[in-house]
């Protein structure tokens, strides 16, 4: 064999090598990406213990928790800034709870959507965050847990006072940035996280006491 063949059958096996070594690593990118896109913290797919809602369950231990699928967890189909998940409420109570997430570059967008001279650091407190009805009854969210994993930030927002008697369509979240809070004005995200015509098919069930022990 000349060693013009040799260097020939070298070239075309590290080609093939590099070849596969691309396909797998696109197959193992895209893996991950949909890992991430599912992935939350085990604190926040789970009940935080609010003071209402465990008082609420000291007085009626058979009280029932609802959880709704949401049918949109994104405030835009193309370039998302928040998504929602886990949702919780209690009808009879008020309690609401959901998490919130967005990715870091989020930070990038909010510096330039509101010419910051830098891009800020992930804080809760950047924003301002609220429940809207299709009826305009808005209740104020609070941000009781937080946590950063990977490109994400985590936030558990939640409140004791949705009034369900209102019997609200539709409540959405809306989130503002902190120094340009309008109620009067269109918000910075707006995500649907209750839909009445849903109702049916929420995931129903008796809260436990281990689900309120304080984390």
């Amino acid at each position: 064999m000349s060693e013009e063949t040799r260097t020939g059958g070298l070239v075309s096996k590290l080609l093939k090598a590099i070849c596969l070594v691309v396909i797998f690593g696109v197959i193992a990118f895209l893996l991950l990406r949909i890992f991430l896109a599912e992935y939350y913290p085990a604190r926040m797919k789970q009940l935080y213990p609010s003071e209402e809602l465990v008082a609420a369950y000291e007085a009626d231990p058979s009280l029932e928790m609802h959880r709704q699928r949401l049918r949109i967890s994104y405030d835009d189909p193309n370039f998302s800034l928040f998504m929602a998940s886990n949702q919780f409420y209690c009808p009879t109570t008020g309690e609401f709870q959901i998490t919130l997430r967005y990715n870091n570059s989020t930070l990038e967008e909010v510096a330039k959507d509101f010419s910051l001279p830098q891009i800020p650091t992930a804080d809760p407190a950047l924003f301002d965050y609220s429940l809207v009805d299709n009826k305009g009854n808005r209740t104020p969210l609070t941000c009781v847990w937080t946590e950063s994993k990977f490109m994400y930030q985590y936030m558990k927002l939640v409140t004791s006072d949705v009034d369900f008697s209102k019997d609200p369509g539709w409540i959405r979240i809306e989130v503002y940035y902190k120094d340009a809070v309008d109620y009067g004005e269109e918000a910075y995200s707006r995500i649907p996280v209750y839909e009445k015509e849903l109702v049916g098919d929420d995931t129903v069930f008796t809260l436990r006491a281990e689900e309120l022990v304080p984390w």
